[in-house]
Parts: C-alpha cells; sequence; structure tokens
C-alpha cells in the first residue's frame, strides 16, 4: 500500500518497520496546490496530510480509488473536504487529543510572554534599550477561556492551579467537573471578552465559528486585556482585529498561525509591521512538541494498520 506523507515526521526506523508491513511511505511537499495533490495522488493508495495541502472537493473527486484520507492533527475541517470523502466512502482519520497538551503548554508559554513582556524586552536589549517595562503578576486575575475541550481544560488547570488566576469560560455545552472545581459557571462570549484580563480562543474551527469574534466583543475588552489564539485564526475576524490593536483598544495579542499560510519573504501584511510591544506571531508551531508528534505518528500508523487489516477505522471523523 503506498502512502504520500506531506511534511514526513516519520524516522527512518519507522518507515523501515511499516514496509515490512507493505506500507511504503514517500515524503512528499508542504505546499502543494490543488492541481499538484490532485494529479500526485493518482499514484498513491492513502494520503497523509501534514502539510498546508487542501484535499478539496476537486482533488477527492479525482482520486476516488484513495483508501483512507487521513490528518496529521485536529484542525482537519480547513483542510479535507469529509462530506465529498464521506461520497466516494474514503475513511477520513485525524489524531484527537494527541497534541492537546502541548497547545495548552505552548499558549500558556505565549500568556506568560505577553504579561511580563520578554520577547519585546529581549528586542528592546539586543537593540541596546535597556528598558525596564513594569509588568503584573497573573494571580487574582481573570482567565477567559473560549473553548472549554481538552485544550482549554488544560490551561485552565495550569493557569488556575498554578498561578491562582479565576476562571470564566465560553463553550458549546457548561463543563460540570470545571464548574464545581474553579467554582465558576459558563457565561456567554460577549461576558468573557467584558470581564477577563487574559482572553485564550481554543474553539473548534467551523462554519458556523468563522468570525465569531469581532467588533461585538473585541469593543468590549479593555487596553490592558491579553488576546492568544491557538486555535484556527478565521474565528477572529481579521480586520476588526487589526482596527483593535492599531486603535489600541486592546493590549496585546498573540496568535500561533495566520490567515493566510505560509508567510514568506514575498508576503506583504500588514499585521507584520504592528508593533512588537502589541502584537507577536508564531509559525503555527503550538502542536509541535516531540511528545505530540509522537502521539500523533502512532495514531496515523494505528488509522494505516486498520486499512491494511481490514479492521473498523479508528480514530474516523464521524
Amino acid at each position: 500500500m503506498k502512502v504520500l506523507f506531506t511534511g514526513c515526521t516519520f524516522d527512518e526506523n519507522t518507515l523501515y518497520q511499516l514496509k515490512e508491513k507493505n506500507i511504503e511511505v514517500s515524503t512528499g511537499r508542504m505546499d502543494y496546490s490543488e492541481e499538484e495533490l490532485t494529479n500526485i495522488l493518482k499514484d498513491y493508495d492513502c494520503s497523509i496530510n501534514g502539510g498546508d495541502e487542501i484535499c478539496t472537493v476537486n482533488v477527492i473527486e479525482n482520486n476516488q480509488h484513495l483508501k483512507l484520507i487521513s490528518f496529521m492533527g485536529t484542525g482537519y475541517q480547513k483542510y479535507i473536504d469529509v462530506e465529498t470523502a464521506k461520497k466516494y466512502n474514503i475513511p477520513v482519520t485525524y489524531t484527537p487529543s494527541a497534541n492537546a497538551k502541548a497547545v495548552a503548554e505552548y499558549t500558556v508559554a505565549l500568556i506568560l510572554d505577553a504579561v511580563k513582556k520578554i520577547t519585546y524586552s529581549n528586542n528592546e536589549v539586543k537593540n541596546k534599550e535597556w528598558n525596564k517595562i513594569k509588568n503584573y503578576n497573573l494571580e487574582g486575575k481573570t482567565l477567559g477561556i473560549v473553548g472549554m475541550g481538552a485544550i482549554g481544560t488544560h490551561i485552565a488547570k495550569i493557569l488556575c492551579d498554578g498561578f491562582g488566576m479565576k476562571l470564566i469560560y465560553n463553550s458549546r455545552e457548561s463543563k460540570p467537573n470545571i464548574d464545581s472545581k474553579y467554582n465558576t459557571n459558563m457565561v456567554s462570549l460577549n461576558d468573557v471578552f467584558k470581564n477577563a484580563d487574559v482572553i485564550s480562543v481554543n474553539a473548534t474551527y467551523t462554519e458556523e465559528n468563522i468570525n465569531m469574534i469581532g467588533k461585538e466583543q473585541l469593543n468590549l475588552v479593555n487596553e490592558n486585556t491579553i488576546l492568544v489564539n491557538t486555535a484556527r485564526q478565521e474565528l477572529i475576524n481579521k480586520e476588526d482585529l487589526y482596527n483593535s490593536i492599531i486603535n489600541n483598544k486592546i493590549g496585546f495579542v498573540a496568535l500561533d498561525g495566520f490567515y493566510k499560510e505560509p508567510i514568506t519573504k514575498e508576503t506583504n501584511e500588514k499585521f507584520l509591521d504592528l508593533p512588537n510591544n502589541k502584537f507577536l506571531l508564531t509559525p503555527h508551531n503550538a502542536y509541535n512538541s516531540f511528545d505530540a508528534v509522537k502521539e500523533m505518528e502512532r495514531m496515523l500508523i494505528e488509522s494505516l494498520m486498520d486499512i491494511i487489516d481490514g479492521n473498523d477505522v479508528r480514530n474516523l471523523v464521524k
């Protein structure tokens, strides 16, 4: 069985072991166009999406022979047309919760960087500006989480248990265990933005959630509010976010990943000109810990073996 794995992370030993089980994995580029992906998949039985390529309707309709499409991560919605795959009985899998702790820790790192001005201070000193910038403690401040799933729960554990923050959250449904543990309850999205000192966006990417955060919510924050998004950036309206930053209506914004990826030397993007003491951007890297990658690889291999062995496919997108 031939498998195309874009941005392949399997080491040589893993590739050898898979080959022994008649699974031949080829490494593909991470930036295939729709036309390129459509053509190259004609020579493969399975596809593992590990890059920025998108399995569109056209890609899938022209590759109905595929036995499996896997996504390395959780946010498959933007990268695989699941409904079209179902139409042609192609199973789609992903790696749920494999990177939850990695993303949570990264989110906390961005929050601490924003609060303590670490990256900004480093840049200042390297520019020979010895400026001591006041910052504040997190203890007693209010953490607002948008999307209380596995990642949000880990973030709450670190910041509330470890730093003594108070918690409010908005999610698809209330979380009784969270409510009782942190003496809190689910509130409206607007209430999160009105009352939180630090806001972490961790909601799932769906069509309904695109631009779920916009001018209405961003007008509720104050000039000291910190907003961190390690989910899909499309959850926040791009122009409304930019205007909030440039007009000093919000204290600091940190994003992991961007609206159009990747950013290259040719990218012309006004967000990149925002001041360092207001905006921080990292290259969609929150998931990318050694531990999380190994767990995702394990789950990807599970799905491949299920196809080979004719078993019910694990980690299936429902």
